[in-house]
């Protein structure tokens, strides 16, 4: 009996360690639950809706939304005392389940996340993003452009992060939602592997076989953010699509955005 266990045992360890799909579902599950419970969209009570990769027939995004808080980094980034929790989603894992398709240059979710951003200022009279109901873009920007170019992009090891941005179209949508287009130039996610990095966790080991010439270059994405505020707790809302892929952004908009599947 004794040495059964162990054989058990031993086949789990094996199937953690170089499963990787099976690690990250692991360390994501408790590492995103840890977080959950003490966001913003927890504390508060935010109504959400937002699906994972499991809301289709097809391998396209991870199975489940993820969370993760970081209120002081960005508060020191943008100048502005606030609580800020995401949800985050991005390209599922294919075969042969070395890493996400975040990494893959030939998937159309290459270098894909969708979610939702909370922003809540600490100064219970302030609104981010927003002076009476008039959207401040360079302000809401600040997110993803924190997200992309401190959690993302620099957690992956890149050093050498561009961001900038053009605002193509602002305006109201039908759920009182203001949408927000803009094109972003940034750094794309593929990338030389050099050893292991505590973000292959989460996201696989970059395919050895798929080695980029040059690691994180510059690329284009379209990006789209719906944002709103909470009046009564001043949150602001947003979610968003960050792709390569103009399709990709269309498709996820429709699938997984559950607020604006029928706007």
């Amino acid at each position: 009996m004794k040495k059964k266990l162990i054989i058990v045992i031993t086949i789990l360890v094996v199937l953690v360690v170089f499963f990787y799909p099976l690690r990250s579902y692991l360390v994501m599950g408790v590492y995103s639950t840890i977080h959950k419970k003490d966001s913003v969209f927890e504390k508060y009570d935010v109504p959400l809706q937002i699906k994972g990769g499991l809301a289709t027939f097809k391998s396209d995004y991870y199975p489940f939304i993820m969370y993760f808080n970081d209120s002081e980094g960005f508060s020191r980034f943008s100048g502005i005392d606030s609580e800020l929790s995401i949800i985050y989603n991005f390209g599922s894992f294919n075969f042969p389940y070395i890493a996400s398709s975040l990494f893959n240059e030939k998937s159309p979710y290459y270098s894909t996340f969708y979610g939702v951003y909370a922003v809540k200022p600490k100064d219970q009279k302030q609104l981010f993003g927003f002076d009476n109901g008039k959207l401040i873009e360079s302000q809401l920007v600040l997110v993803p452009e924190y997200d992309l170019t401190q959690l993302v992009l620099k957690g992956l090891g890149c050093e050498n992060i561009e961001f900038s941005y053009e605002i193509m179209d602002s305006s109201k949508s039908v759920n009182d939602f203001v949408v927000v287009d803009a094109i972003i130039t940034t750094n794309s996610m593929a990338h030389e592997y050099q050893g292991f990095i505590r973000n292959y966790l989460q996201y696989g080991r970059p395919y050895l076989w798929l080695q980029p010439k040059t690691s994180f270059k510059q690329a284009t994405y379209y990006g789209k953010i719906y944002a709103s505020v909470i009046s009564e707790s001043n949150i602001t809302l947003c979610y968003y699509i960050i792709t390569q892929n103009i399709e990709t952004l269309e498709e996820c908009e429709e699938i997984f955005l559950g607020e604006f599947s029928n706007k």
